[in-house]
């Protein structure tokens, strides 16, 4: 901010605390004039392939193995109830492209 010379580090996106996303101009910038964040949607969908892939791993061998539990059917449930809100981001930013 020009008055208090401080830095902008975070930019909320949303109302829930997942929802802020590191502040970097050329993003922001693009998405104001509808253009999109193409950098942005990469960053998401890497942190979405990202996020536990050894317990991804044992969960496909155990679906292969045929010893699914219910707590593994759970657990995949839940991944695809959170990326409905992954996908909704993504979709977000493509549309504004």
């Amino acid at each position: 901010m020009a008055v208090t010379k401080t830095p902008i580090i975070f930019l909320g996106v949303g109302e829930h605390l997942n929802d802020l996303e590191r502040f970097s101009p050329e993003p922001f910038i693009s998405k104001l004039l509808g253009m999109g964040d193409m950098q942005g949607l990469m960053e998401h969908m890497q942190s979405i392939a990202m996020a536990n892939p050894e317990r991804h791993k044992d969960i496909a061998k155990n679906i292969e193995e045929g010893k699914l539990t219910i707590r593994d059917w759970r657990e995949q449930l839940s991944n695809i109830m959170g990326m409905y809100g992954a996908f909704y981001t993504a979709w977000a930013v493509i549309a504004n492209a």
